[in-house]
């Protein structure tokens, strides 16, 4: 940090940009993670297949508004196997990271960011919930892509339909 910026109470731009762009990523992450466990919750354990489109979306939205904690003890209603259980456990770890980082991570670091030593630390512990995020939803995937199996689906038909929800999307290949 420059002696300017710092005699005038202004955090070093770069420490600044490394730790908003660490907090931006891991909060998207793990609202990106909340976001597969309420259509999973919504589509596969709540809804019949006959049910209309309307009333997911209906679900949907009532399942948004819940918080991480209140989706894992939706999943635990429908607790079936192993490895379910581990993925549960392992979210709730994750819980108490995601919680510190929506409600108590600014109060006890943000004047981290006129310490490099002390905004590093907080980089990594950021990093490792994006991360963490990350790996849950991809462990979640593979226990849809199970269940999706174990249903009687093929892997042909699931990537068909995955491919044909991207495009619609309008997301490029």
């Amino acid at each position: 940090m420059s002696s300017d910026s710092q005699s005038i109470g202004i955090p070093d731009v770069e420490i600044f940009t490394n730790v908003h762009v660490a907090l931006g990523t891991a909060m998207w992450q793990s609202q990106s993670l909340e976001d597969t466990l309420c259509a999973f919750i919504a589509i596969v354990l709540r809804i019949k297949p006959t049910d209309a489109e309307k009333e997911i979306r209906l679900l949907l939205d009532t399942l948004h508004s819940k918080t991480l904690g209140n989706l894992i003890a939706e999943l635990r209603k429908f607790r079936s196997g192993t490895a379910v259980s581990t993925f549960e456990a392992r979210l709730n770890r994750f819980l108490a990271e995601r919680n510190w980082l929506v409600h108590s991570s600014w109060r006890e670091h943000h004047s981290d960011l006129y310490h490099l030593d002390r905004s590093e630390r907080l980089i990594l512990r950021l990093r490792a919930i994006d991360e963490e995020a990350t790996a849950l939803r991809r462990i979640f995937g593979e226990l849809v892509l199970d269940w999706m199996i174990s249903s009687g689906f093929t892997h042909e038909e699931i990537e068909a339909e995955a491919k044909a929800r991207l495009k619609g999307l309008g997301v490029p290949f």
